[in-house]
């Protein structure tokens, strides 16, 4: 037979009366792959019937068959005459059997199941306590990072307020420093700063320790001195002690100390140039 003739009621007679899908295959001259496709246009795509009618029709070559098995030519045969088909009750039996043993395997399947799922809950609650303390430990720590926070903000803007004052102070204190050398330079111009030049050659300010003995120019002064007639009496040495002198006394004019009081001792030859000089 051709295979478009097979209408779904014949598939049904079929699967009913033990047909295997070797016997479909040859009864209408087609492969595997052709009987399925034209199953599946015959359910109208509904994949569920036609694994359900596909399924019967392998469970059948599982049946215990008779050595002559020969297919009906006609679909209303199947009430009237056997044609070496096994009787309809043992089938029945067959697939009662089938669908024990599939109910035991899903009841299995099942109880698998259950246990997976007794496990996944008992594993997913562990996750979610092992979350929520987590997440309660977050919290502590962000309501701790919240008042650090603040705290730090505080002490920042106590800081910050350190900061400008130790600089207003700093600015302060110079001034301060400036307004007192100033002071001092004033007292310093005022007082009288006693320089007193030994015999042999010693300069000091006896009780002013602080005073600079500045010498720069000294030998300017030197080699100004040497063309001076009003020298000649001096030796090169108290010459020497002179241009240093001459040079003290300029530099702390300059520095704004102008109440000296020159003084020698033992040193009346320097006295007599120095007046001469003054």
């Amino acid at each position: 037979m051709e295979l478009k003739s097979l209408n779904a009621k014949k598939v049904r007679i079929g699967a009913k009366k033990g047909m295997t899908m070797d016997e479909f295959c040859r009864k209408y001259d087609c492969s595997v792959e052709q009987f399925g496709t034209r199953i599946t246009q015959l359910y109208g795509g509904d994949m569920k019937a036609v694994s359900r009618i596909i399924n019967e029709i392998e469970a059948n070559a599982k049946l215990p068959r008779p050595q002559q098995d020969v297919e009906p030519e006609d679909d209303t045969a199947v009430n009237t005459v056997n044609h070496g088909f096994i009787p309809v009750g043992q089938i029945e039996d067959a697939r009662l059997e089938q669908l024990k043993q599939r109910a035991e395997r899903l009841e299995r399947e099942i109880k698998d199941l259950d246990a997976l799922r007794a496990n996944t809950e008992e594993r997913s609650a562990h996750y979610l306590e092992e979350l929520s303390e987590i997440e309660a430990f977050y919290a502590k720590i962000r309501e701790e990072l919240i008042v650090k926070g603040r705290k730090f903000d505080k002490i920042a803007g106590l800081a910050n307020e350190l900061v400008d004052t130790m600089n207003a102070t700093a600015d302060q204190r110079q001034r301060k420093v400036e307004e007192l050398n100033d002071v001092r330079a004033r007292i310093a111009a005022l007082e009288e700063t006693r320089i007193l030049v030994t015999g042999d050659g010693t300069i000091s300010t006896p009780g002013n320790d602080e005073f600079l003995f500045n010498e720069a120019g000294s030998k300017e002064w030197l080699r100004e001195l040497l063309d001076e007639d009003s020298i000649i009496e001096l030796r090169l040495r108290e010459v020497r002690v002179l241009a240093r002198l001459l040079a003290i006394v300029d530099n702390a004019w300059r520095d704004g100390i102008r109440n000296i009081v020159v003084e020698f001792e033992n040193a009346p030859e320097l006295a007599r140039a120095y007046e001469t000089l003054s």
